[in-house]
């Protein structure tokens, strides 16, 4: 901030700044007590206060069609959880995303899927497609697998390793 002329220098020990700017959103967040309060550094689900994870309460898979306004960079929807707790929530949201999913026929991950000249849309193409598979699996969910097997994959309970590489 020093550097690009955005703070200027108020104490040298311990250093301290003042912004030349009022930072985004900070005017209409004074009468919001959330914002402004000061959050712990602990799972919201059982107080672990050591190794815990940022949890998004809205799948990206819904937060991308939000609103841009909705859609910013603010903490009312990440909460800590520890990884315990993470699994749980994750384990959840995935079963009720799928329940959604079959529920209004939306698929999770439209593939690409290339027009053959038939009438119908490749959006119906796809919601067969993903209805007929089951429901697939993200590219983020391959990678996180991919990565934990091979950080980890010797230290799995052999249930968890199978599990992840079927």
């Amino acid at each position: 901030y020093l550097d690009r002329d955005l703070a200027k220098l108020v104490e040298d020990d311990p250093p301290a700044i003042m912004l030349l700017f009022e930072p985004k959103g900070r005017p209409e967040d004074e009468d919001n007590t959330f914002y402004i309060q000061s959050k712990k550094n602990m799972c919201v689900g059982c107080g672990e206060k050591s190794h815990y994870l940022r949890y998004r309460i809205i799948p990206s898979c819904y937060r991308l069609h939000f609103p841009e306004h909705l859609k910013s960079h603010r903490s009312h929807d990440i909460v800590l959880l520890c990884v315990d707790c993470h699994e749980v929530a994750h384990a959840a949201a995935e079963k009720y995303k799928k329940q959604i999913a079959v529920e209004f026929g939306i698929p999770l991950f439209v593939q690409k899927i290339q027009d053959s000249g038939d009438e119908r849309s490749k959006l119906e193409k796809a919601q067969d497609e993903w209805k007929s598979k089951g429901g697939g699996v993200s590219p983020l969910q391959l990678r996180t697998a991919a990565m934990a097997l091979l950080r980890h994959g010797s230290m799995m309970p052999s249930e968890r390793r199978e599990e992840l590489t079927s």
